[in-house]
């Protein structure tokens, strides 16, 4: 029988909320035309410490580069790529705006609690 592992819960957040958020910040970057000259964009890009997972979030959110043709391109498993990836977004979503953008999310998920 097969057991489902749980999904992994980043930053204080529900998986759906996660998610919901990854696509919020895919959305503000691509329609930015140039990304590298948004203070917000930048400052919290500084922010990702690990040199690979920023090189990483930059190909994926600034070049629209897929995981797939990341990892061939770095000689790294899709895997690997994926998991740096979500190091560098929570690095990122922290610092973006300081931190607003993660709030409206911790904010909306206190007020669901309310409301049950």
């Amino acid at each position: 029988m097969y057991i489902k592992k749980p999904k992994a819960n980043y930053l204080g957040l529900s998986h759906e909320q996660w998610l919901k958020l990854r696509d919020i910040l895919a959305i503000i970057m691509r329609h930015k035309p140039q990304p590298y000259q948004s203070n917000l964009i930048m400052s919290a890009l500084n922010r990702i410490e690990d040199k690979a997972q920023r090189s990483i979030f930059e190909c994926y959110y600034f070049k629209r580069e897929g995981i797939v043709s990341i990892a061939k391109s770095r000689g790294l498993t899709e895997r690997v790529v994926g998991q740096l990836l979500i190091r560098a977004v929570q690095a990122f979503i922290e610092q973006y705006d300081d931190g607003h953008l993660l709030l409206m999310f911790k904010d909306s998920e206190l007020e669901n609690e309310e409301t049950e």
